[in-house]
């Protein structure tokens, strides 16, 4: 694995910039990665971060639902090999996405166009812990802000994954996601489920 494809970016530029693509290349100065948002000013300010010396890492301005389009980008196609594995980092976005807009065929079709061997790794928010009536509210409030957020249970962020094979400790809160021993899990940080998941290998005909 010595891509990445944080589709679309999520969070402050500074800090996600500093988290992916720079962990990324200090494991695998080799690593390229390539940013997804369709937000332009998103945008702008990645390419400014980004800037001219980094030829390893990219900036696309796509809707994740709309897969061929980032995948057939020219940044895309200058940076990522597709006939080798892919990362893809969906952190934080799927919950922004309703039932309508058909979160779970994006997935599919990413699983579609990547090569076997690429992974998947996601979180998504969940308003079990919350309770029902104030997650709601806070649907609600975000709602008349212009923003959508869609609380799912562990069941229904599963069901999005569809032909993505879930590693086996599957989808877990996110404050429980592959604890070591020093660090003691958090009820508030309950809040959403996270998975690692992967593009099966296709087995060889006999």
């Amino acid at each position: 694995m010595n891509t990445l494809l944080p589709c679309p970016h999520v969070g402050p530029p500074s800090h996600d910039l500093h988290g992916i693509n720079h962990l990324a290349q200090a494991g695998n100065p080799d690593a390229h990665v390539v940013y997804v948002d369709r937000d332009p000013v998103v945008v702008a300010g990645l390419n400014l971060l980004v800037g001219q010396g980094d030829a390893r890492t990219g900036v696309v301005e796509a809707d994740l639902r709309h897969v061929d389009e980032v995948l057939d980008h020219s940044v895309t196609a200058r940076l990522l090999d597709l006939t080798r594995p892919v990362g893809v980092v969906a952190g934080a976005v799927l919950h922004c996405l309703p039932d309508a807009d058909d979160p779970a065929a994006a997935l599919a079709r990413y699983y579609q166009r990547l090569a076997p061997g690429s992974l998947l790794a996601a979180s998504h928010a969940d308003g079990t812990t919350l309770g029902l009536e104030s997650a709601a509210a806070i649907e609600d409030c975000l709602a008349e802000a212009g923003i959508t957020l869609v609380h799912r249970s562990e069941q229904r962020f599963a069901d999005l994954l569809g032909p993505w094979q879930p590693h086996p400790d599957g989808v877990v809160p996110v404050g429980w996601w592959r604890l070591d021993s020093l660090t003691a899990p958090r009820p508030e940080r309950s809040l959403g489920n996270a998975v690692m998941a992967s593009r099966l290998q296709i087995p060889e005909q006999v």
